[in-house]
């Protein structure tokens, strides 16, 4: 495969034209109109030498196009020599390319396979807090990824979450089974324990507020 290879001979092409001497003759002959100031009377003039400028103009252009498209002829017949030879090169780039991303493809489903089965072992009963579809790590699909790296994630999340939810419990608090409730939705304790402090602060506002009340009643009588 690695001797074969496009051999190009390629040869500059070179075009002559009297560009230095044209040039010379229409600047003299451009000069004259630099400096004319056409009438009413010379309006018929004006339009014939407007005519014959535009023609020459679009003559010098034609010649342009004319050039342009002999110089790229030899470039079209190579450009469809080489697209020729990449549809015969891109036959196999496909079958190959098609082999290798199903085989890809059946590697992932069988290490899916194996983390699905790691989860049961480690995670089965944390399952309403670490459902399996929203933990799965994509970096776990990668061949370099070992098993034992994967169950290492999984016993460090089991870990982290055994912790959080018994740090949320030991609070005592009245809304701890609510607050558990929201921590298996976002899985975060800040936010779980910051709900547990308003909910304490604001009831022992409220218990000071009823305790004035009843002390005040109670002076009343």
């Amino acid at each position: 495969m690695n001797s074969l290879e496009l051999t190009v001979n390629q040869k500059p092409g070179i075009i002559e034209i009297n560009f230095e001497e044209l040039k010379a003759q229409l600047s003299d002959k451009m000069s004259e109109y630099r400096g004319a100031v056409f009438t009413e009377d010379s309006k018929q003039i004006a339009k014939g030498e407007l005519a014959n400028l535009r023609k020459l103009q679009k003559s010098v252009d034609e010649r342009r196009k004319d050039v342009k498209a002999e110089c790229m002829r030899p470039y079209t017949q190579f450009e469809k020599k080489v697209n020729e030879l990449k549809n015969i090169i891109d036959e196999p780039i496909q079958l190959i390319d098609g082999q290798l991303k199903e085989m890809e493809a059946e590697r992932i489903r069988k290490r899916k396979e194996d983390v699905k089965n790691l989860y049961m072992d480690i995670l089965s009963g944390w399952q309403d807090y670490l459902p399996f579809d929203e933990i799965y790590d994509h970096k776990w699909d990668l061949a370099g990824t070992k098993l034992k790296n994967i169950r290492e994630d999984m016993e460090e999340l089991s870990k982290k979450t055994q912790a959080e939810t018994e740090l949320i419990n030991s609070s005592q608090s009245d809304v701890a089974p609510e607050v558990l409730n929201l921590y298996k939705r976002s899985r975060n304790l800040t936010d779980a324990l910051e709900h547990i402090n308003r909910y304490e602060a604001n009831k022992k506002m409220a218990l000071a507020k009823e305790e004035e009340r009843r002390r005040e009643e109670e002076e009343r009588r």
